[in-house]
């Protein structure tokens, strides 16, 4: 394999408006980029809007290819179109993209690895998994969840993906201990391991010197507010079992700051696609609007989208941070920041675990709106305590990050006998 050959990284398209999946791609080809590689070609979804960063290596090339699940199975970046020319033995631009590859690293938009979401993405996730494995190029499942599969199909299909790779990392316990369920005596520790969200190598710019700098004297309180759980609440409550009114704790939890102490309120949306359904910055601007004007002008909203690393530089700004965005709360955690998590599913407490700060996630399955926004003040009053943890689990976690990305790099075929090297 030569050693310039690209290495193609799917499931964190840039074109998302999702700054979680985008901190996912710029942690990889930061990690990659420090260990020799240069060349990428990322899969997106053809919208053509790429927020992509790439201050930290000039040296690197990086190229698109977009590939989409739809109706127009005649164009040739549809899906079914390069699965159907595959299974022909005739080229596209998929196949011919897969030949020239040193690697295929898929994240799975972190946790979409799973059949909850329906047949459809299911089926967006794993058919190009398993072209990449009939291609014969080694697929490498990054930091994601896995599972779970409710079905038997789903099932099948996900054990003999997880069986054919030749390196899998669940980012939780959990999703470890589904992988030794599916594939039973198969299992091999050097094949699946247990490692860190990709994120947790997001480097963090500063803030001093861009129109984000504080208009404040003091430290913000820092919450993002979900606009999947806020815009369409009904079936956000539905979807997920909430116990907890999610719109009914942020409001009184931003009361209890405002009659408790002085300090301002910064809301932070971190997802902000072209579509109004889940964007956070719509929720948040709806949040502002619910409260008396005299809380409402200690409130400040992160009006435009920022960068992943630059939005963690915000975060970081921050005394205490809570939120439901799971990439949110990382990039709180990775900060050192004291957080707690608003959480709607299980995806969140493996996180958080890596920092021994499982304890700071609140399900909002299981507790009362009253019970959360008690919990979550309680956090906030505890936020020295809660820094001093991260802080004493920062270095660890950030060898764990530095020795799987070696991992990684050694599964590569071409880079096998580079020798380690780790940040």
């Amino acid at each position: 394999m030569k050693n310039n050959a690209d290495i193609i990284i799917a499931g964190a398209a840039p074109d998302t408006g999702n700054a979680g999946v985008t901190a996912l791609l710029e942690s990889t080809i930061f990690g990659l980029s420090s260990r020799g590689i240069q060349n990428f070609t990322i899969l997106d979804n053809g919208n053509g809007n790429h927020r992509l960063n790439r201050s930290y290596s000039k040296q690197i090339t990086v190229n698109y290819h977009t590939l989409n699940i739809g109706r127009r199975w005649y164009k040739s970046t549809n899906l079914i179109n390069a699965l159907l020319k595959q299974q022909l033995g005739l080229t596209s631009p998929f196949t011919d993209l897969l030949s020239k590859a040193a690697a295929y690293l898929d994240i799975s938009g972190g946790d979409s690895f799973t059949d909850l979401y329906g047949t459809k993405r299911f089926n967006q996730i794993t058919l190009p998994k398993r072209m990449v494995l009939k291609a014969g190029i080694p697929l490498i499942l990054l930091p994601q969840t896995i599972g779970p599969f409710k079905h038997k199909k789903s099932r099948d299909i996900a054990r003999d993906i997880l069986k054919k790779s030749s390196l899998v990392i669940a980012r939780d316990q959990d999703s470890l201990e589904r992988i030794k369920d599916l594939v039973g005596s198969a299992f091999n520790p050097n094949q699946f391991i247990l490692g860190l969200d990709m994120a947790f190598g997001l480097p963090k710019a500063s803030i001093n010197q861009t129109s984000l700098k504080p208009l404040y004297d003091q430290k913000p309180i820092g919450i993002n507010v979900s606009g999947l759980l806020w815009n369409d609440p009904q079936n956000a409550r539905e979807q997920f079992s909430l116990k907890a009114n999610y719109k009914k704790t942020l409001i009184k939890l931003i009361h209890n700051f405002a009659e408790k102490t002085d300090r301002p309120i910064l809301l932070i949306p971190h997802v902000m696609p072209e579509d109004k359904t889940e964007n956070d910055l719509v929720a948040c601007q709806s949040l502002k609007t619910s409260l008396p004007e005299e809380i409402s002008k200690r409130v400040f909203i992160i009006s435009e989208y920022i960068a992943p690393q630059t939005l963690k530089g915000v975060i970081n700004e921050c005394c205490w941070f809570t939120g439901s965005r799971m990439h949110a709360t990382i990039a709180a955690l990775t900060s050192e920041t004291a957080v707690s998590n608003m959480a709607y599913s299980v995806k969140s407490k493996g996180v958080f675990a890596h920092y021994n700060n499982q304890n700071e996630v609140y399900d909002m399955r299981e507790l009362s709106t009253d019970a959360l926004v008690d919990q979550l003040f309680k956090s906030f009053e505890n936020r020295q305590k809660i820094k001093a943890t991260l802080s004493a689990k920062h270095s660890a976690v950030m060898d764990c990050w530095a020795f799987q990305l070696e991992m990684i790099a050694q599964t590569i075929p071409h880079l096998k006998s580079r020798g380690k090297h780790y940040a």
